[in-house]
């Protein structure tokens, strides 16, 4: 089994093309994304309750909220380091795979920003180790946006996978990165409102296909 889905219940699968993608390159791409394994919960001193990992779970946050707003989505693999690649990073340990349950990591991210992310959780078994792909679907109609101040993220801010240059999770920086944002909330918006039209009749479905309704459902149904 190359991969399934973690949600407690229903399996479902990695399409096996989109796998070999993830660990064939040596490199990260703009839509694909990698972290180390760590905890996303610590034990307190007194080792009574577990508490979030805020130093780690800002870098997957940060990740998260740079491929919502990315075209088309993104994976974070975690269990990879920037350092080794797939190929000779450990993976996830057996006893860290637990702690990626959906409901606790939608938990989680939603602390860190709005609106909510919409993704998947999967692990996936190659080269003889374990990995966890989030895969992240792009924003619904409005980006993505952050929801605190911690380290190297900031309230109010929009994080990206630039254009041109290292590529990484920032903050928007260029007038153009701004610009590609804003013009896919306003597209995505606009299909939202047109699809609301036609489904109260208020304009037919040979009109929906022209102004790029089914386009923008096909794209939406991938998920």
């Amino acid at each position: 089994e190359l991969s399934r889905i973690i949600l407690g219940a229903g399996i479902t699968m990695l399409p096996e093309s989109v796998i070999n993608e993830l660990f064939a390159w040596k490199h990260e791409l703009r839509h694909i994304e990698w972290k180390r394994s760590e905890k996303l919960t610590i034990s307190d001193k007194n080792k009574q309750k577990r508490n979030i990992n805020d130093r780690y779970v800002a870098t997957i946050a940060k990740a998260v909220m740079a491929m919502a707003n990315h075209r088309g989505g993104g994976y974070i693999v975690i269990g990879v380091e920037d350092t080794l690649g797939p190929d000779q990073s450990p993976g996830v340990p057996a006893e860290d795979l637990e702690q990626w349950q959906y409901d606790q990591v939608a938990d989680i991210l939603r602390n860190w920003m709005q609106p909510p992310p919409q993704f998947e959780i999967h692990s996936v078994f190659w080269n003889n180790k374990t990995f966890v792909v989030l895969a992240i679907q792009e924003f619904e109609d409005q980006p993505l946006i952050c929801l605190r101040d911690f380290g190297d993220l900031h309230k109010g801010d929009c994080y990206v996978r630039p254009r041109g240059g290292k590529i990484a999770s920032e903050r928007v920086k260029t007038y153009e990165d701004m610009r590609d944002l804003l013009d896919r909330a306003v597209e995505r918006q606009f299909h939202k409102y047109l699809r609301v039209l036609g489904n109260v009749g208020l304009i037919q479905g040979s009109m929906q296909k022209t102004m790029g309704v089914d386009h923008y459902e096909a794209e939406r149904g991938t998920w």
